[in-house]
């Protein structure tokens, strides 16, 4: 009897098993496996003019079959560089019948302005993301530009209420003074003090005759004060501006067209990652913005959480260095990494430091650069490594890229460390890349142009006047072909060893308004290894494409 109970028991735990099995796989398998693929698609937005000054942000959420999924919440955002780039909540709202979600928004500034639509997906849709941009000349509100006529009152008044809290205190004095001496006259013989005369002033009452002297002097500095604040102000000239870029009017027009480059998306990672409840996970990047290709594996610079990721192999993301905001080894904010041999480079901007890292996420060395002075604080932008271990490093706040040996001794310096307008100068150098032979390509945002140098620091040529807008980064393949990401024509830009143009990588739709669903949002960083180009966006998340020839 209890032989056959004991084998029914086994029987229904094992029963029980079986039955639990598929829905622990499951489980395991994750839900991103189980939900089904939405698409976020940014509405058409045109360019809001004239008096307006608000916009409707709109975007469409939808099933890959095209079915409208209602409501959901859509959170947008607008991409801030204010204390670096970053994603500045707008709000949430619902979707309609239809699957569209809207939000009213007013615009703080005129120019272009970045919007990120963001659905976080649940236990049974996946989330979806989409960007579109438009351009805002509309003026700020009367409030913000008002004029009241305080601007050259407040150069002075901090002096004249100086003055007059001194003049106080004078008067004030002055009485005590009289007070006192005024008591010692009139005390007893027996209280005075043996030797020391008693003024016949001090016997006489306070008057405004007699303070007549303190407030004089204190009209006289009235009024120097009213003069060095107000008079001079206003017959000084203006000084000089500073000197301005000067690109030649064709960088600005840049040549779009759709001959693509021989590339093939062979993997992609995604840009955010959520949990069944449209959280982001533990291990989801925000706002990466650099990848590195070293010992068969792929590393991504988290910005904006101070970490570095890996891929496993699986195509999930990994964190293996997560660094303390306020130590020497932080990288937090920081924008440009490379490699070279087993170690990885981060320049990082928070103490200006280089830290080296090796492929399991431990710092082997933290090198300080040598920093010649500059009116600005130090903000690399792009990192570059050579084969003697000698460091290049761009700073965006000063226009020049430095070289530093590995202890962190300045070698040489290109540019001034302010933008003189000369040919051969930066305006706003960011990624850096070297060739084969050492020679050094600068992507210079506000020229719309990567500029080569000799290995010397000799200006070479510039490259891509009339096909770039803002590029971002560089990157060069064994063929000498050069590899640029655009942030604003959200495309990576190929030009061959001699600078000719030779096709674009990741095109946005041509749409007005620029509405992209799909492919690049936001491309930044870039790493060229073997056939395989590595880009990452800081929305849409890492693409690794397979390059062919030249078209």
């Amino acid at each position: 009897m209890r032989t056959m109970t004991r084998s029914i028991a086994i029987a229904t735990v094992f029963g029980l098993l079986l039955a639990l099995a598929p829905s622990m796989r499951a489980h395991a398998a994750g839900p991103s496996d189980a939900r089904e693929p939405m698409l976020l698609r940014g509405l058409t937005l045109a360019d809001q003019r004239g008096p307006h000054s608000t916009v409707t942000l709109s975007a469409q959420l939808t099933s890959s079959e095209g079915l409208p999924a209602r409501a959901e919440p859509v959170v947008f955002y607008e991409m801030s560089s204010i204390f670096g780039e970053r994603l500045m909540n707008l709000g949430t709202s619902l979707t309609d019948a239809t699957g569209a979600a809207s939000l009213p928004f007013e615009p703080t500034w005129p120019g272009e302005h970045t919007i990120v639509a963001r659905f976080g997906g649940d236990g049974e849709l996946a989330p979806a993301q989409s960007t579109f941009r438009f351009t805002s000349d509309a003026p700020p509100h009367m409030h913000e530009n008002a004029r009241f006529g305080l601007e050259t009152p407040r150069k002075w008044a901090p002096i004249g209420i100086g003055l007059v809290v001194l003049a106080l205190w004078g008067v004030l004095g002055l009485v005590v003074v009289r007070v006192v001496r005024g008591i010692m006259a009139d005390a007893p013989g027996d209280f005075a003090i043996a030797g020391v005369p008693v003024a016949a002033t001090a016997r006489q009452p306070l008057t405004p005759a007699s303070v007549s002297p303190m407030l004089g002097i204190l009209g006289l500095l009235t009024i120097g004060a009213v003069f060095v604040g107000y008079v001079l102000p206003s017959t000084r000239q203006a000084e000089p501006p500073l000197a301005g870029p000067r690109v030649p009017e064709s960088a600005h027009q840049v040549t779009v067209t759709d001959h693509p480059f021989n590339a093939t998306v062979v993997q992609t990672i995604p840009g955010f990652l959520t949990d069944e409840e449209g959280r982001l996970t533990p291990n989801s990047p925000d706002l990466p913005a650099d990848v590195v290709s070293m010992d068969g594996k792929l590393f991504v610079l988290d910005t904006n959480r101070g970490r570095i990721l890996t891929v496993t192999a699986d195509g999930q993301l990994a964190r293996i260095f997560e660094s303390d905001p306020d130590g020497q080894s932080s990288v937090a904010r920081a924008t440009a990494m490379t490699s070279r041999g087993s170690a990885m480079y981060v320049a990082a901007p928070l103490f200006g430091n280089v830290i080296e890292l090796n492929a399991a996420g431990r710092v082997d060395s933290v090198v300080r650069p040598q920093l010649p002075e500059a009116p600005r604080p130090f903000l690399p932008a792009g990192i570059a490594v050579t084969d003697k271990g000698d460091i290049w490093l761009s700073d965006a706040n000063n226009p020049r890229v430095m070289l530093f040996n590995d202890t962190g001794s300045l070698i040489t310096t290109i540019g001034y460390g302010a933008r003189t307008g000369g040919t051969d100068e930066f305006d706003a150098p960011a990624g850096i890349a070297l060739d084969a032979k050492g020679n050094l390509f600068v992507a210079d945002s506000l020229r719309h142009e990567v500029r080569e140098y000799a290995p010397d620091g000799r200006f070479v040529t510039a490259i891509g006047q009339d096909a770039l807008s803002v590029p971002r980064d560089v990157a060069i393949d064994g063929l000498g072909r050069i590899f640029v990401t655009d942030q604003v024509l959200r495309e990576v830009r190929v030009f061959g060893s001699d600078g000719l143009f030779l096709g674009s990588i990741g095109l946005a739709p041509d749409e007005p308004g620029g509405a992209s669903d799909a492919g690049l949002q936001y491309p930044h960083g870039l790493e060229v290894h073997g056939d395989q180009l590595y880009v990452m966006d800081r929305l849409s998340g890492m693409f690794v494409y397979k390059l062919g020839g030249a078209p």
